[in-house]
């Protein structure tokens, strides 16, 4: 019977104490990078896609690309699959051909 104890008393303390370790994600969330991104598609309809945007870390020529939206300030992406397109679900500033 006291064996029995003592094994249910160890049982006891380990999810006792596992219960209190935190636990570290595998990977880690960096910050989030803007950039401005020149426009080069030539529909509104394509403002979603995101092949239809080039980075311009300079930002020299704003109003270069063609059709309605000229470039957006928006996070860079660092997604598997994703790295250095532009997060189209958080644009921060957006200039339009005049």
């Amino acid at each position: 019977m006291k064996k029995y104890l003592v094994i249910a008393l160890a049982i006891i303390l380990t999810i006792g104490v596992s219960a209190f370790v935190v636990e570290k994600s595998g990977r880690e969330q960096k910050p989030l990078v803007s950039q401005w991104f020149d426009f080069k598609g030539t529909f509104p309809s394509q403002y979603g896609d995101p092949t239809y945007y080039d980075a311009d870390p300079d930002h020299l020529n704003p109003c270069s690309g063609s059709g309605i939206r000229c470039e957006i300030l928006a996070p860079v992406r660092t997604d598997f699959g994703h790295e250095g397109e532009p997060d189209l679900t958080s644009i921060q500033q957006e200039t339009k051909k005049p």
